[in-house]
């Protein structure tokens, strides 16, 4: 089945990549809590279920939620979130941009568009800035792919930040 030309498996593929990218900040934060390390993570809008296209049964509400409450996302709209959307490489520099800020300064980076420019220019400016990304990308608007935004992602906290669950030993998986 096609969606606006994109099949819908690979739309479902990308919202998962996007809520588990979600899903691990949601984890360490509250893990993190006691060594402080995240403690500019506080709650600073209220969620009232504004965004009309998520149901409150829907699997991934309670992580849109929270990423709405903690600054990281601001919809598609004031009353859309777009979860069938795929994610675009300006929205992954742009949520991990948000990650990196307010980890580091316990704000969002600054976001007024200059004269001409578009909705993501502070936000590419922020990340090219605070190596998020190393260089600039052709087209912000495309589909992002898993490994460009696992790359974006990467460049968002300081290693530190993400200690180790589990380590495997190079060699070890045949």
């Amino acid at each position: 089945i096609l969606y606006w030309g994109v099949p819908v498996s690979m739309k479902k593929r990308m919202f998962s990549l996007f809520l588990a990218c979600l899903l691990c900040f949601t984890m360490v934060l509250p893990a993190s809590a006691a060594g402080n390390s995240y403690h500019f993570f506080a709650q600073r809008d209220i969620y009232y279920n504004q965004f009309k296209d998520v149901k409150t049964a829907d699997w991934f509400a309670s992580y849109v939620r929270q990423a709405f409450e903690f600054g990281l996302v601001q919809g598609a709209s004031e009353t859309a979130f777009a979860p069938d959307d795929n994610l675009t490489l300006a929205q992954a520099i742009t949520l991990a941009g948000r990650l990196h800020s307010i980890y580091t300064t316990g704000e969002e980076p600054e976001s007024t568009v200059p004269a001409g420019g578009k909705w993501y220019d502070p936000y590419v400016s922020y990340a090219l800035k605070n190596g998020i990304i190393s260089s600039a990308y052709n087209d912000y608007n495309k589909q992002a792919l898993r490994s460009e935004v696992a790359v974006i992602f990467a460049g968002a906290l300081p290693a530190e930040a993400l200690p180790a669950f589990r380590t495997v030993s190079d060699g070890s998986i045949p």
